[in-house]
């Protein structure tokens, strides 16, 4: 019985996520159709016939976004992300997907597009038209520790202000980096590495054309999310797991890749696109999400108090249809009851589109202080002896990113179930 209850599980996990997308998002149509509609060929202008680099572009958005763009018929893709096997898997999507496959030049690199290898590739393929960010270390369990922490800014932050510098060179034309709710009065390092991120970008408006970023809610079922692991631990037959005081608003990939596309076709200089707050797109907890996609799955969730029982009645529960679940208060650092989009000190147009607001300015600090905070944490993430602190971190970090509230917490999100 239990066997084949996890079997009908794995089975449903196959096709769970677009079948799950309605009832979690809480609406059928992507939330951007309209605006989609009217603003849709200042897309292909942006993209038709034109050299695209798309950076971070084999992870969940990163990937919708390319196959979103393939069908503007640009003539040449160039794709760099350090997961190969993703990379092979959008390669196969791209080239079997609608209309008939994209016929254009797709040019993938398995690289960290920070390294030198990385910028050798991608100079040697260019030059472009179009650059699209999407390679970033988003979990704020990534500062756990000094090492981790330091990667996490050279990835988000330092390697982005190579790449741009490069392209400043050879005459792009536009460039994008997506960022995140989290950039928003950030709790949480990651948080404030995507915020410097948006500084650095915005640094080098007119050098790279015009540059533009996009903020966006929780991507459902994206790789690495909580979602995600809800569908990893039902095919694993593990309880889930959560935090029972922090809701979140839920967008698709498909949605994602949209805002992203949109920004970087309709985007001034300088401008942040978020989603707009309203009834369609309304804040959920993990809880309930939790019992809408085990009643998707067939299950019946069983709720427990502490995570040994909910480990120890696995088996039962699965006999009864019913899946073992143990949500708590978050405890650790860098989560917020409720993400933002935009902060107290930013102005929003929100007269463009139906479902989008544009952040049009804030306040940013000196461009001087942006490149010695941006030094400072190159030359950091370059050591090996230990010598540098997270506190030296959150230092440097305050000094361009001041409404940082971070506060340490002893437990990290590696010691939770």
């Amino acid at each position: 019985m239990i066997t084949s209850m996890l079997e009908r599980a794995i089975a449903c996990k196959i096709r769970a996520v677009e079948s799950l997308l309605p009832a979690v998002l809480g609406r059928a149509e992507s939330l951007f159709a309209a605006d989609w509609r009217c603003h849709e060929s200042a897309v292909g202008e942006l993209l038709g016939g034109r050299r695209v680099l798309v950076v971070g572009g084999a992870g969940s958005i990163g990937s919708e976004v390319v196959r979103q763009l393939v069908q503007f018929a640009p003539t040449r893709v160039v794709v760099v992300d350090s997961s190969e096997n993703n990379l092979v898997e959008l390669v196969r999507s791209v080239r079997s997907g609608p209309p008939a496959g994209y016929k254009g030049e797709l040019v993938c690199y398995p690289l960290d597009f920070g390294s030198q290898l990385g910028l050798q590739a991608m100079e040697g393929s260019g030059p472009y038209d179009v650059m699209l960010n999407f390679a970033a270390l988003k979990h704020v369990r990534s500062e756990k520790d000094i090492y981790s922490l330091l990667h996490m800014l050279d990835t988000n932050v330092v390697k982005l202000r190579r790449l741009l510098e490069m392209l400043s060179a050879d005459g792009c034309g536009a460039a994008f980096s997506v960022s995140s709710d989290k950039a928003v009065r950030p709790v949480s390092l990651m948080g404030a590495s995507k915020r410097l991120m948006e500084l650095v970008l915005f640094g080098f408006g007119g050098r790279v054309g015009r540059t533009c970023s996009g903020r966006f809610a929780n991507v459902a079922f994206s790789d690495g999310s909580l979602l995600d692991g809800f569908m990893h631990r039902v095919a694993r037959g593990e309880p889930l797991a959560g935090p029972s005081d922090v809701r979140r608003y839920f967008m698709s990939g498909f949605e994602a890749a949209q805002l992203c596309l949109l920004s970087a076709a309709t985007g001034a200089d300088g401008e942040i696109f978020v989603p707009r707050v309203s009834e369609r797109l309304a804040p959920r907890g993990f809880e309930e999400l939790a019992e809408t996609i085990l009643e998707q799955l067939g299950f019946e969730a069983a709720w427990y108090d502490w995570p040994e029982q909910a480990r120890d009645a696995m088996e039962v529960d699965l006999a009864r249809g019913r899946y073992p679940c143990c949500f708590g208060p978050s405890n650790t650092a860098g989560e917020k009851p409720l993400e933002e989009f935009a902060g107290p000190d930013e102005q929003l147009d929100g007269g463009r589109f139906e479902q989008l607001d544009v952040v049009v300015h804030g306040q940013r600090p000196p461009a001087e202080q942006i490149k010695d905070a941006v030094a400072r944490l190159e030359k950091w993430s370059q050591m090996s002896d230990g010598q540098v602190g997270k506190q030296d971190v959150v230092d440097v970090l305050r000094t361009v990113v001041p409404e940082l509230a971070h506060v340490e917490s002893e437990t990290s999100l590696d010691q939770k179930m």
